[in-house]
């Protein structure tokens, strides 16, 4: 069911099953299969056989044998860094093919930062916490700029031996640092069962959670930008335009506080409203303040 599953497919979509493998010579394996696909399935060949011929026909590709055929691998868990306030930001997802290659964009997000610590992270839950940390790394001599401007580029290279890269390129520093990451130790596939379930039976919860801190972690920004362009033009405005817009503001830091508090306490619906009519109002403020830099 859960290859079906993560292969889009369905039973209706199957043509045939063939079983191989020792334990398909039992009779309720076989009644098991005919039953899930409603079709009885092709036994006719040596299930021990076909095991072997496959194991001696992979061994040819890796020995270099055969080159006219190739196996596929695939990431068993996904892959990704840990992003502010504990969320993971996934980068290679499950059961894509090895090789494989991703790449994302991200910033800082406090002034003057200079350095960014990167963790490596393998896992389906949304947040960090519930992720296995494979590797921490750090990218230092970030020129001093404000918050989001800096460009942190960060690239995941898996070769088909599995060995993981993690490249992180401030761009227009050209600050470089990277880390190998070498299955040293594995899985069992009962974990790796665990896992998924686990991430299924908390989705909506986790997803919910990883919105707040989201919602947190912009809205922050947001106050932070527009606290410096109302500072700087607040003569030029109306008092009513003001006296409203901070209120916005108020009510949004309110609910940033509440998320940093527990952000399982915060409706993520009625945090994102607040923001949007936050933005929209502080639309004119934006445009003011633009206009009065320009003119300088």
């Amino acid at each position: 069911a859960r290859a079906l599953r993560d292969a889009q497919s369905t039973t209706e979509e199957i043509d045939r099953v063939v079983l191989v493998g020792g334990s398909t010579r039992l009779r309720c394996v076989r009644e098991a299969v005919a039953r899930f696909f409603a079709k009885e399935p092709y036994t006719a060949l040596d299930p021990d056989r076909v095991v072997a011929l496959g194991a001696a026909l992979q061994a040819g590709i890796v020995a270099g044998v055969r080159r006219d055929l190739l196996l596929l691998d695939v990431i068993p868990l996904s892959l990704g860094i840990e992003t502010i306030g504990g969320t993971i930001a996934k980068l290679i997802m499950r059961n894509s093919p090895v090789p494989a290659r991703a790449r994302e964009s991200f910033s800082t997000s406090k002034d003057g930062q200079t350095s960014v610590r990167i963790q490596v992270l393998q896992g389906e839950r949304e947040l960090a916490e519930h992720c296995r940390s494979l590797a921490t790394f750090d990218l230092r001599g970030i020129p001093p700029m404000p918050a989001g401007i800096p460009q942190l580029e960060v690239s995941f290279v898996v070769d088909q031996n599995g060995v993981l890269s993690v490249t992180a390129i401030e761009r227009r520093s050209g600050c470089t640092a990277s880390i190998q990451v070498v299955p040293s130790y594995g899985l069992t596939q009962e974990e790796v069962e665990r896992i998924e379930r686990e991430s299924i039976d908390h989705a909506r919860s986790d997803m919910t959670l990883h919105r707040v801190i989201d919602l947190r972690v912009h809205s922050e920004l947001d106050l932070k930008w527009i606290g410096e362009a109302l500072a700087r033009v607040r003569t030029k405005l109306d008092g009513a335009y003001v006296a409203e817009l901070e209120a916005a503001m108020a009510d949004v830091r309110a609910r940033c506080q509440a998320a940093a508090s527990d952000p399982r306490t915060v409706v993520a619906d009625e945090f994102h409203g607040a923001k949007l009519a936050l933005d929209r109002l502080s639309m004119n403020l934006h445009e003011i303040s633009i206009a009065e830099t320009l003119r300088r």
